[in-house]
């Protein structure tokens, strides 16, 4: 009986040690995966946050351009409207220019005479 006993104490403190050092691989893996996976979300979240600032950025870039579109278009429109008075002066001061110089030929034609 003292070999039963011998070897059942040995069989028995073989499994303990086994199923401890069972009970620890698993634990480690599983921490591991645990990990890994925590890992993953971070990227994730880090690459949604990344893309979220750049669209932040990009509609704010967005919004400026619209409003200096906008101004620049009211600036053009102000041109336009500028040049269309400056031909409307220009023409006029043609036509008054050919008055006086009709005007000047008349007189000296007169006095020449």
């Amino acid at each position: 009986m003292d070999t039963q006993n011998i070897a059942t104490i040995l069989v028995t403190a073989i499994t303990v040690l086994g199923s401890s050092a069972a009970w620890n691989f698993y634990e480690r893996r599983l921490k591991m995966a645990a990990q890994a996976a925590e890992n993953a979300d971070k990227n994730n979240h880090m690459f949604r946050d990344d893309l979220r600032e750049r669209v932040a950025v990009l509609e704010d870039k967005l919004e400026r351009s619209y409003k200096e579109r906008s101004e620049l278009q009211n600036e053009i429109l102000k041109m336009a409207e500028s040049l269309a008075a400056l031909r409307v002066e220009v023409e006029f001061l043609r036509k008054e220019n050919e008055n006086l110089k009709k005007q000047l030929q008349l007189q000296s034609k007169g006095t020449n005479s």
